[in-house]
């Protein structure tokens, strides 16, 4: 029987997706990816790369990885399983105002915001507007569980 249902995204898809789109789009400039378990500092918010372990470091006051920045974040559970992607593009509140805002449910019993544990974000300073595309190109080929909204 033929089945349409869509995987779950796993942060191990994440490097391989992001080069494909990039590719298939014809966009040369592919975002910054290295990921790290170091946790950054506001001081160090220029060079802060990779995962934020709200559940480990706090979910509130802090700063998250290119928070200045638009783009694309994701949130995972401890297993590497994506929760939910999000973005910030062109005209929009930066990455961080939105994962804040996002975090903002941490107390709220029954938000998708339970299941998740990190989250990672991407910049797309040299073009704002593909986040919103690449976003949707996830949302079409994946399965996010906070995500409703083109799932």
């Amino acid at each position: 029987m033929y089945s349409n249902a869509r995987p779950k995204f796993t942060e191990d898809d994440l490097r391989s997706e992001i080069e494909l789109f990039f590719r298939e789009s014809g966009n040369k400039q592919l975002p910054m990816l290295k990921l790290t378990d170091d946790p950054a500092s506001f001081e160090e918010r220029d060079q802060a790369h990779g995962r934020y372990w709200f559940r480990e470091n706090g979910a509130k006051d802090r700063y998250y990885p290119y928070a200045d920045s638009k783009g694309v974040y994701f949130f995972f559970g401890k297993d590497k399983l994506g929760v939910y992607v999000g973005q910030s593009s062109e005209g929009e509140n930066s990455m961080g105002y939105r994962i804040g805002d996002h975090l903002g449910h941490i107390d709220d019993p029954g938000h998708w915001i339970h299941d998740a544990d990190y989250v990672i974000s991407i910049p797309f300073d040299e073009d704002p507007g593909m986040a919103s595309v690449f976003e949707s190109y996830l949302l079409e080929n994946y399965t996010f569980c906070g995500n409703t909204v083109g799932q």
